[in-house]
Order: C-alpha cells, then structure tokens, then sequence
C-alpha cells in the first residue's frame, strides 16, 4: 500500500496531468489486487500482526478462540472455524487452537508488504 501523500502537495502541474507521488498513490486503486498470501502459523496461541488493511480469513484446526486487538480494545470472535476477520495496519489477531488452522492474509488493496 503507498501511504496517502501529503495534502500540501501539487496534485497537478501547469499542462494539468497529475503528478508524482499522487499518480502512484492513485494508480494502485486501479490494479488488481495481490495474491493472497498464506501465513505459516506456530505455537498456539499463534498471533499476527497485519502490516496494511485486508482480511484473515481462518479455516480449519480445532479453534478454541480468536481475538482481535486494536489498540486498547479487544474483540473475541470465539471457537470455530471458517470466519473473516478484516484488519487495519497494526491490529494483531490471535489464534488459541488445538489442531493447527490454516490461516490467510487477503490484502485489500495495492502491493502486499511481506
């Protein structure tokens, strides 16, 4: 994801064409969207800490619960498997399992930052 550009910035120049860095900040919102990207889960609890907006999509294993934290508020989504949890830069899902779950990473927009 590039980050919004700041809002002092020339948005055009004098032919009218928009310039760098709103161009490129622009341009990745017509692009299809990266792959989704698998994420290799360890000990329970397992977390992670998404580095740009998307989902975490859960499927699988023996979930006993899944919470998310953004900053000082936590939201438990419970046991079970098969949800979506939508995440912002720096929320941080954790993962309490049994059996191991498979879990993704479905970026919302732009270039995934791995």
């Amino acid at each position: 994801m590039i980050p919004l550009p700041n809002i002092l910035a020339a948005f055009v120049n004098k032919s009218g064409q928009i310039v760098r860095p709103w161009n490129s900040y622009l341009q990745q919102f017509t692009q299809q969207p990266p792959s989704v990207a698998s994420i290799i889960v360890s000990a329970s609890p397992f977390s992670y800490t998404a580095r740009e907006p998307g989902n975490i999509a859960i499927t699988s294993g023996t979930i006993s619960n899944i919470r998310l934290s953004r900053g000082i508020v936590d939201i438990d989504f419970g046991a079970g498997t098969n949800k979506i949890i939508p995440v912002g830069i720096n929320d941080i899902v954790t993962i309490t399992y049994s059996a191991l779950p498979t879990v993704r990473f479905l970026p919302s927009y732009g270039q995934t930052v791995a």
